[in-house]
């Protein structure tokens, strides 16, 4: 292995400061890392808003195409220390570009990010603009196809090579100062000033080759140059362009290279503001398809979600909002074919008795999360388990269901909320075979629990918060891991807080403090205020 490193990294290596091919060697490695860096570019203009992000990977972009040009024009005649140059200089871009600038973009989320309770602030899970920007940045930071995987690895490799051949400079130097006057002869390496090769190190070449050789490093150096003010027009016109053009309902462009239309990524159609009743068909024709996000319709008295939607196949979020849904058809659903890209779909305030027929097809496998806020709901579909697939947030709040629905006890669910319903015994929990992480039914007139259910069935946070229960079942308190909320209930306003044994204290902890607002999961104070008409 150390002779194999030697081969590679030492003085005399292929990637060493004294190689005869130190030259080719170098720019080829720069114009991986010039690919690398363009692809990101690409990928951070599709996915940053920021123009502070994108025109700093840009600098560097233009930076590293000039860079040898210039260095190698610099250092004419001082061949070794314009070769320590070319590889501090391309280390201190790689890093800046690899590492800093990732670092920059993600620790502010780092830094949101409670532990305790494992999640971001709901301030910025709810803001639209905040919590897009947060998915679409971290997108761009982290690897999420093999070539986005390659293209961010280049660069570290890059920088692990770099600082192996400079390792070796640097030790080489020390152990020089330190080496005795009167060193053997033979120790010292004739001609082993760093460009100068050995005559091991000659290699005999044609005439065509070696020209072929010298030539193709100033070839790329000039390909680097015209790709570099290649990608300055590219980028320029992507933000003049859509600086220049507006339209009614972005909050939030972005600025690929190569959009036809205006790249909004975050659109809400409001139909108060339009003075409509409900977006017209062809309202969504404008948007590029590849650059919307999230898409919000508020406001509408007479909604009828328009079958444009299946245009979008990036589509992270659906958001509807203080409205009366009149028509979501099949032919305008949410498709797992489609939407491969979505995770959430949010209704609040919205005025339906059933779920309509746009949500009951097949889900996209990475939509998890389903928020269903102030609704006039009275049952759900008792084949929803068949439509849908297992999710990880289920909120159903301020309803008017009257029983635990049927289908959920065979959808497993790591977070449910019936908050705010209208039930009031749950026999069917009975049967219940799956657990949850949290369950919560507070708001609900419930007056009873079943007095046994599945022993391999297990809780962690049960919220039953100004619910009516006089009694606990036993499982309540064996099968509740984590924490039993019993807050406003008869049992803890009738009880006497003399825990004499360790149920009573369970019990005195549980009605302790209230879990929720009356709100419920979904914090409906806060976006209603970011919902003003």
């Amino acid at each position: 292995m150390s002779s194999i490193s030697s081969g590679v990294f030492g003085r005399d290596g292929l990637l060493g400061l004294d190689s005869t091919y130190f030259d080719l060697v170098f720019s080829v490695r720069e114009a991986l890392e010039v690919s690398a860096q363009c692809f990101q570019l690409h990928r951070f203009s599709e996915l940053v808003a920021r123009r502070s992000v994108s025109h700093s990977l840009l600098v560097l972009l233009v930076l590293n195409c000039w860079s040898s040009l210039l260095l190698h024009r610099l250092f004419r005649g001082r061949l070794a220390l314009g070769r320590v140059a070319c590889l501090t200089i391309d280390l201190a871009l790689n890093m800046v570009a690899s590492m800093a600038l990732p670092m920059i973009v993600f620790l502010p989320y780092a830094l949101m990010f409670d532990v305790e309770t494992f999640s971001l602030p709901v301030e910025v899970l709810y803001n639209d603009v905040m919590s897009t920007t947060l998915v679409l940045e971290n997108r761009a930071v982290f690897a999420l196809s093999w070539a986005d995987g390659v293209s961010k690895l280049i660069p570290h490799i890059a920088t692990l090579s770099t600082l192996r051949s400079l390792r070796v400079v640097f030790l080489e130097a020390r152990t020089s100062t330190v080496r005795p006057s009167h060193q053997a002869a033979h120790d010292i390496v004739p001609g082993s000033a760093v460009g100068k090769p050995t005559k091991q190190q000659r290699i005999s070449h044609t005439p065509l080759t070696r020209r072929l050789l010298n030539a193709l490093p100033s070839v790329l150096h000039l390909a680097f140059v015209v790709l570099s003010v290649v990608i300055i027009v590219l980028h320029t016109r992507a933000f003049a362009t859509r600086g220049r053009d507006s339209i009614e309902g972005c909050k939030q462009a972005v600025h690929p290279w190569f959009g036809s239309t205006y790249t909004c990524a975050i659109y809400e159609y409001n139909c108060y503001r339009r003075g409509v009743d409900s977006p017209p068909e062809d309202v969504l024709e404008s948007l590029d398809r590849d650059s919307l996000v999230v898409l919000i319709f508020t406001h509408c008295p007479s909604l009828r979600v328009p079958r444009a939607i299946r245009r979008f196949p990036r589509l992270l979020g659906l958001q509807i909002w203080n409205a009366t849904l009149v028509q979501w058809t099949a032919d305008a659903s949410i498709d797992a074919a489609i939407h491969s890209w979505m995770t959430y779909l949010v209704l609040a305030r919205v005025n339906m008795t059933t779920l309509p027929d746009g949500m009951l097809q097949p889900l996209p496998d990475m939509l998890l999360d389903i928020e269903l806020s102030v609704t006039n709901l009275t049952a759900l579909p008792d084949d929803l388990h068949e439509r849908w697939h297992d999710l990880t947030v289920l909120y159903i709040e301020h309803a008017q269901l009257s029983e635990f629905p049927r289908a959920l006890l065979h959808l497993a669910v790591d977070d449910l909320s019936l908050c705010g319903q209208q039930i009031e015994t749950i026999p069917a929990l009975a049967g219940l075979t799956h657990s949850y992480f949290v369950l919560t039914l507070a708001g609900n007139p419930l007056r009873a629990l079943p007095a046994t259910i599945q022993p391999e069935v297990t809780f962690g946070f049960v919220v039953l918060d100004d619910t009516l229960l006089s009694s606990a079942p036993l499982w309540l308190l064996d099968q509740v891991l984590i924490e039993l909320n019993l807050h406003g209930t008869p049992l803890c306003l009738n009880a006497t807080h003399e825990a004499t044994s360790l149920v009573d204290q369970r019990l005195a902890r549980a009605c302790e403090a209230r879990a929720l607002t009356a709100d419920g999961r979904f914090p409906l104070a806060l976006a209603t205020g970011l919902r003003q008409p």
